[in-house]
């Protein structure tokens, strides 16, 4: 009678995870996420930031990127300034070499004279902008509502002629003076969805969007209104463009094309104008955008920093975690392994059991 609770308990050991296991299965592999990462939120953020920040940021490490970035041309000064101040930060003296050959730099790239040249090229051509303080000679004017309105009426227009149309200015310039519109569709806010189209335009004009990005606008871009409507609007229906684009927006696009602007609306909110403009660059699509923005909000200090020395991958990586249904998984797995494990004497015994007469009779011979 023990032995048959014995063996019944056993069993229901081995069933109870079998069957967890097999409805958690399930669900992993009918789930949009499936067997896949999740990201991270709040504190969680912070704290792999830190992890990852303190196996990166060795003094080694941030003298050796210096040493790089300061044999390029042109030289990323937003990388170089957001490693020098993590220098500073940490208190770690960089080599003399290194010191003397970043304050000369400096001199030649951004001394008065050098300045004043750069942001009169960048001023008359968008081009000619590297990525420093001197894009902010851009800025002022491509965040402009007159600018929006402008680009929106000349491009909706050459698309009902049949003209040439540059569909990633004329969505950018649709989401950022329609962002209170838009708000309905996307869930962000009218004020990071506007900086963020607005900082999306200045970045492509620097050719500071990177090319899958691109890709994911302009697939947006003529889908996102119906531009007829809009064609017929003049630089003096601003007052009544929302309710024009209210009525002409056409949800999925307008719900992508709002969140990523909200998304890089936040990243220029936490870590300012130029480098919001260098970590597009690393910006692949809206995952991208949306992890990059937390990173940025989480440490606004450290993220420029952090990607040069972890790199993209690394850093998105680390604000990603196991999603709560595979983590499930594998406990009913380790459960169902443990009671597999309790199992086996008795399946060993059961095996040995017809074997016990011969074996007694080998062993009196």
């Amino acid at each position: 009678m023990r032995r048959q609770a014995a063996r019944l308990i056993l069993a229901l050991l081995f069933l109870v995870p079998l069957a967890g296991a097999g409805f958690t299965f399930h669900r992993v592999i009918t789930s949009p996420l499936g067997f896949a990462l999740v990201e991270r939120t709040g504190d969680e953020v912070g704290a792999a930031f830190d992890r990852l920040w303190a196996e990166v940021a060795t003094p080694d490490r941030i003298a050796a990127r210096i040493d790089s970035l300061l044999d390029e041309t042109p030289r990323n000064w937003v990388a170089l300034d957001a490693l020098t101040k993590a220098a500073v930060d940490m208190g770690v003296p960089l080599p003399p070499r290194t010191a003397a050959a970043l304050v000369a730099a400096n001199e030649q790239d951004r001394g008065r004279w050098a300045g004043t040249q750069t942001c009169l090229r960048c001023a008359a051509d968008a081009d000619a902008c590297p990525l420093s303080e001197a894009m902010l000679c851009r800025v002022a004017v491509d965040l402009t509502v007159l600018g929006d309105i402008r680009d929106i009426v000349r491009e909706s227009r050459n698309i009902v002629v049949g003209a040439e149309v540059d569909e990633v200015d004329l969505a950018l310039s649709t989401v950022g003076l329609g962002a209170t519109a838009l708000v309905v569709f996307s869930g962000g806010t009218s004020m990071m969805i506007k900086t963020g189209a607005g900082i999306a335009k200045t970045a492509k004009r620097v050719g500071a969007l990177s090319a899958p990005l691109l890709g994911v606008l302009r697939a947006d871009a003529v889908r996102l209104v119906d531009w007829n409507v809009l064609a017929a609007l003049r630089l003096g229906d601003v007052r009544r463009f929302d309710k024009v684009l209210a009525s002409a927006v056409r949800p999925a696009p307008a719900r992508r094309l709002g969140a990523l602007a909200d998304d890089l609306g936040r990243m220029r909110d936490s870590v300012g104008t130029v480098p919001a403009l260098y970590l597009l660059r690393h910006v692949d699509d809206a995952g991208d955008a949306r992890r990059v923005a937390r990173a940025a909000e989480a440490r606004p200090d450290r993220v420029v920093a952090s990607m040069e020395l972890a790199g993209k991958s690394r850093l998105t990586r680390a604000l990603m975690r196991w999603s709560d249904e595979v983590r499930s998984l594998a406990m009913w797995l380790a459960g169902l392994a443990a009671a597999a494990l309790g199992l086996v004497p008795t399946l060993v015994s059961r095996l040995l059991k017809p074997l016990k007469p011969a074996l007694r009779r080998a062993a009196r011979q």
